[in-house]
């Protein structure tokens, strides 16, 4: 499936879903999109990509700062392409639910989809979660290949913005603090504070979403095979050809 398709599948999902997740106000999208942008970037990419070298390696995970043979071993060189399933198993070993280096659980439950779900926990936490927000039982834990696709890849990022509360967060507006509060809870340890904040700025200034209705009732939206839709013709991503939303390589 190529990038475009993906992201008319990925604007169609969040439409639909509009009012449910609380992303009904210009400021929301632009810091829900923001963050997605720098999470996925341009392409849509809806699996983490493991690709490392081993100097990066070792600023990143802390399994890898104490023992950075393993980092050599594993990580991208000019001999070997990296192993991304033997990175992912113990960098993510014993957190978040998963199991020791053996269980796999870290390449099984490997960032994926547009806020990048990791680890077991979260997948039995948007599991257990999915049927009361979206009306459908699915079994994200035993199937977590499922994220990898628009629909649930859209849904677990919704779930993760209304579990969290950051539409709240957003309401402070398109400034330094809110897009921070934001990040701190998507991925506190991550050096790209500074291009969250332009890609919400960007998006904000440039009126992605200027057609979207701001805090529409609830009470004027209906269900639709158990999604919500506010019946506003306003509430609408509708990106036209001059607001298209870009990869933060291209911000």
């Amino acid at each position: 499936m190529g990038s475009s398709s993906r992201l008319t599948q990925v604007a169609r999902e969040i439409d639909l879903q509009i009012v449910t997740a609380q992303l009904n106000s210009p400021e929301r999208l632009a810091h829900f999109f923001g963050q997605v942008l720098q999470e996925v970037g341009q392409r849509v990419r809806l699996v983490e990509s493991l690709d490392y070298r081993a100097d990066r390696l070792g600023s990143i995970f802390s399994y890898f700062r104490r023992n950075p043979d393993e980092a050599l071993l594993y990580a991208r060189t000019a001999d070997h392409p990296a192993d991304q399933e033997a990175i992912a198993n113990r960098a993510y070993a014993d957190c978040n639910g998963n199991g020791n280096v053996e269980s796999g659980d870290g390449w099984r439950f490997r960032g994926r989809a547009l806020k990048q779900v990791t680890g077991r926990a979260n997948y039995r936490a948007f599991t257990e979660d999915h049927a009361q927000m979206f009306g459908e039982q699915i079994d994200f834990e035993a199937e977590p290949d499922l994220l990898e696709t628009p629909r649930y890849a859209v849904r677990s990022a919704l779930w993760f913005w209304h579990a969290n509360d950051l539409y709240s967060l957003a309401d402070a507006g398109i400034n330094r603090a809110a897009a921070d509060s934001i990040t701190a809870i998507i991925n506190r340890g991550t050096d790209s504070y500074e291009q969250r904040r332009e890609n919400i700025r960007r998006l904000s200034e440039a009126e992605v979403f200027a057609n979207v209705c701001r805090f529409p009732s609830l009470a004027r939206a209906s269900k639709t095979r158990n999604e919500k839709r506010c019946l506003d013709p306003c509430c609408s991503l509708a990106i036209g050809p001059r607001q298209s939303i870009r990869g933060p390589n291209d911000l």
